[in-house]
C-alpha cells in the first residue's frame, strides 16, 4: 500500500509537470499569434513602402515560416502532452484500482487474523478450563479410587470368610444328610431285623445327645459379632459410582479429545510459519545472490577496476541478518565500505542501486544530487550506465553538473528574471530539424 501510494503520488507530480508544460506551450501559441499580428501589420506598412517592399516581404515570409514551423511543433507537443496526461490519468486509476483491492485484501486478512487471534484466546481459554475440570476429576478419581483399595481388603476378607461359612455349613449339612439317611437306614434295619418302633428309638437318640457347652456357645457368638462388625466397617455401598465413572470417563475422553485438536492445531499453525519461513529464505537468498552478482559487475565497471561483494553477517537465520559491503577500489586493499571515502561510498552506493534496478526494475526513480561527491571521470562512467537504464526505468536527475544536464532529454529549472519572481523553465534536448532557407 505505501509503495503504491509514493507511485500515487509520482504520478500526480508528473501530471502537474504535464499541465504546467501544456500551458507554456499555450503562453507560446499566443506569443506566436501576437508576433503574427505585428507581422500582418509590419506587412501593412511596408505597402506605403514599395522601394523596401522587396526585402520586407522576404523577411515577413522568413519569420512567418519560422513562426509556423514553431507553431506546428508546439501543436504536435501539446497532443503529445495531451496523450501523456490521458496515459498518466490511466495509470492513476489503475493504480487506485490496485490500492483499493489491496486495501480489501488487507481488510479481510485483518478480519481473519482477528478471528483466528479470538479463536485462539476462546481455545486456549477452553484448554484452560478443561484442564483444570480434568484435574479435579483425575483427583476424585484417585480418591475413589484409593478408597475402593482401602475397602477391596476388607470386602475380599469378608466374602472369604463368608464362603468359608457357607462351605462349612454346606459340609456340615451334608453331614447331617448323611446322618440322617444313615439313621434312616439304620432305624429301617432295627425295624426289619430286631422289629423296634420309631417312637423307642426317638427316645434313645435323643437321651444320646449331649447339649453345648458355654465355652463353645461364647466362642461361637465371639465369631457372629466380629463378622458383624467386619459387615458394618465395611459401611453403605454406594449404587451410583458405576454410573459417575462411566459420566467421568466420556468427560476425559471429550477433553483429551478437545486437547488433541489444540495440539494439532498449534503443529497446523507452526508448520505454515515454517513454510513460509522456508519460502521467504529461499526467495532471499536468491535475490540477494542476484543482487550480489549485479553489485560486483556494476562496481568494476563505475571504479573501472577494483571488486566489490555482498555478506550476510548471519548465515543461519538470512532473515533477520544484516548485509556487510565490502569493496576493494583500484589501488586499495579490500575493506569495508564504513572506511572509504566519501566519493567511494557515493560511487558504492550508486553501483548498489543500479544492482537494485536491474534485479527489480522500478518505472520511475528521482535522483537527488547523486553526482555531486563524484569527479568528472566518475561522473562519465555514472551516466554511461543511466543510459543502459533509459529502457526500463524514467529518471528525474535533480543536479547541478554540466555533464549530467548534457545526457537529459528534458530540462525543467527555475529562474528569477525579477527579484522575488520565480520563473519555472524547460527545453527538451532533441536533435534540431534543418529549418529551410528561403530562395
Amino acid at each position: 500500500m505505501q509503495e503504491l501510494t509514493a507511485q500515487r503520488e509520482e504520478l500526480r507530480a508528473a501530471l502537474a509537470d504535464k499541465e504546467r508544460a501544456v500551458d507554456d506551450t499555450q503562453e507560446r501559441q499566443r506569443a506566436i499569434e501576437r508576433a503574427l499580428s505585428d507581422t500582418q501589420a509590419a506587412r501593412d506598412a511596408a505597402q506605403e513602402h514599395q522601394q523596401q517592399l522587396a526585402i520586407t516581404q522576404a523577411q515577413v515570409a522568413s519569420t512567418i515560416q519560422s513562426l509556423s514551423e514553431r507553431f506546428k511543433a508546439a501543436e504536435a507537443r501539446r497532443q503529445e502532452l495531451q496523450s501523456d496526461r490521458t496515459h498518466l490519468l490511466q495509470q492513476r486509476e489503475a493504480k487506485t484500482l490496485q490500492r483499493q483491492e489491496a486495501a480489501q485484501r488487507s481488510s479481510e486478512l485483518s478480519h481473519q487474523l482477528a478471528e483466528h487471534e479470538t479463536r485462539r484466546h476462546t481455545l486456549q481459554e477452553d484448554r484452560s478450563r478443561l484442564e483444570v475440570e480434568l484435574e479435579a476429576v483425575s483427583r476424585s478419581l484417585r480418591d475413589e479410587e484409593t478408597k475402593r483399595d482401602e475397602v477391596l481388603p476388607h470386602l475380599l476378607t469378608v466374602e472369604q470368610q463368608l464362603s468359608e461359612l457357607m462351605r462349612t455349613i454346606q459340609e456340615r449339612e451334608q453331614q447331617r444328610s448323611e446322618r440322617t439317611f444313615r439313621c434312616e437306614r439304620l432305624a429301617e434295619r432295627l425295624r426289619e431285623l430286631y422289629h423296634i418302633d420309631e417312637a423307642t428309638l426317638q427316645a434313645e437318640r435323643a437321651a444320646d445327645l449331649s447339649p453345648l457347652t458355654e465355652e463353645q456357645r461364647a466362642a461361637m457368638a465371639a465369631d457372629v459379632q466380629k463378622l458383624h462388625a467386619k459387615l458394618e466397617g465395611l459401611g453403605p455401598v454406594s449404587l451410583g459410582s458405576v454410573e459417575e465413572y462411566d459420566e467421568l470417563k466420556r468427560r476425559l475422553e471429550f477433553l483429551q479429545t478437545q486437547q488433541q485438536d489444540l495440539l494439532q492445531a498449534r503443529e497446523d499453525l507452526k508448520s505454515s510459519i515454517s513454510q513460509i519461513n522456508r519460502t521467504a529464505r529461499a526467495q532471499f537468498r536468491e535475490t540477494f545472490e542476484k543482487i550480489r552478482q549485479e553489485f560486483k559487475a556494476y562496481f568494476t565497471r563505475l571504479f573501472d577496476g577494483g571488486e566489490a561483494d555482498l555478506a550476510l553477517l548471519d548465515q543461519d537465520d538470512v532473515l533477520e541478518s544484516g548485509i556487510d559491503i565490502i569493496a576493494r577500489p583500484p589501488g586499495k586493499r579490500l575493506q569495508s565500505i564504513s572506511l572509504l571515502s566519501g566519493g567511494e561510498r557515493a560511487l558504492t552506493a550508486v553501483a548498489l542501486l543500479f544492482a537494485l534496478f536491474k534485479v527489480r526494475p522500478s518505472p520511475l526513480c528521482i535522483l537527488d544530487e547523486i553526482d555531486a561527491p563524484l569527479d568528472e571521470a566518475n561522473v562519465d562512467r555514472f551516466t554511461r550506465v543511466l543510459e543502459e537504464f533509459l529502457a526500463l526505468s524514467q529518471f528525474i536527475l535533480v543536479t547541478h553538473n554540466k555533464k549530467t544536464i548534457t545526457k537529459a532529454d528534458s530540462l525543467y529549472g527555475v529562474t528569477m528574471e525579477e527579484p522575488g519572481i520565480s520563473k519555472i523553465l524547460s527545453a527538451k534536448l532533441t536533435p534540431a530539424e534543418p529549418v529551410p532557407v528561403p530562395a
